[in-house]
């Protein structure tokens, strides 16, 4: 299991933007830095948990932790903090989730050769089951928890690959 922790407010991914002079499409600043600090907390993370790539079945966890509005009232920020109020503002479940593309193989250009630096997982179809849960904190961020599944991935080409039956 690989647990990753991005401190801060949270960022949902931006619709892609346009530049009018080419017609070409780029990511919003906002998500490439955002992207970037998850991808190098998920870095550190493999390596602190002496991790090589995920190339099987994947089940994610997300936990968002917006921060409570100081100006809300006391009783309401109290309410909030056990869950009794519920972050219905943006960023969105679904934008957030698209944040997981941080965790993807980056492909960079140096001195001419195509280079791939590794992060997480091959590539994020490896992700069978996704959990999101959205609350309110004193410390805001977003918790993301890679759990390997003991199933093989649709790859395979010989019965010897799959992985032995759970015990009843």
């Amino acid at each position: 299991m690989l647990r990753i922790r991005l401190d801060g407010d949270l960022q949902g991914k931006g619709r892609p933007q346009f530049d009018p002079r080419t017609g070409r499409a780029y990511t919003p600043g906002q998500t490439r830095t955002y992207e970037s600090d998850l991808r190098r907390t998920a870095q550190h993370a493999m390596r602190t948990a002496g991790l090589s790539v995920i190339t099987g079945p994947v089940r994610v966890c997300l936990l968002a932790e917006e921060e409570v509005p100081e100006s809300w009232a006391r009783w309401k920020r109290d309410a909030a903090l056990l869950g009794l109020i519920r972050p219905t503002v943006k960023p969105d479940a679904d934008n957030i989730i698209k944040m997981l593309d941080a965790l993807n193989p980056v492909k960079h250009k140096i001195a001419g050769k195509k280079v791939t630096e590794d992060v997480v997982w091959s590539d994020d179809a490896v992700v069978v089951e996704i959990q999101f849960e959205k609350h309110y904190s004193a410390t805001p961020g977003l918790t993301v928890t890679v759990t390997p599944l003991n199933a093989a991935p649709a790859q395979i080409t010989r019965a010897s690959q799959l992985p032995a039956a759970p015990a009843a």
